[in-house]
């Protein structure tokens, strides 16, 4: 299963996005779409990673509760495409800076 794009930037101003699912596959693929923490790193020899976080702390920049898909699960059917909607909820007030 593709996922496309790989990062999607909400602002303040546009509180919706979308993903693309694409399979590539020959049988459906049951999707199940959740958030979890992360923010990129490199190892040692400069591949980006992504390193994720099971406990949140209030200190961090999470941003994961805030987000609802439309729908949560579906299927994608073989060689197929759907679209997946999101909707960023953030509390008010917000402090400015980058959240993840």
């Amino acid at each position: 299963l593709m996922v496309a794009p790989h990062a999607v930037v909400v602002t303040e101003r546009t509180r919706t996005g979308a993903l693309t699912l694409v399979n590539t596959g020959d049988r459906p693929v049951e999707v199940a779409l959740t958030t979890q923490y992360g923010y990129p790193v490199t190892d040692t020899s400069g591949r980006m990673l992504l390193h994720t976080v099971d406990a949140v702390h209030d200190t961090m920049p999470s941003a994961a509760s805030w987000v609802r898909f439309f729908p949560e699960r579906l299927v994608v059917p073989p060689l197929g495409r759907r679209t997946v909607r999101l909707l960023v909820t953030p509390p008010s007030p917000v402090p400015d800076g980058a959240y993840w």
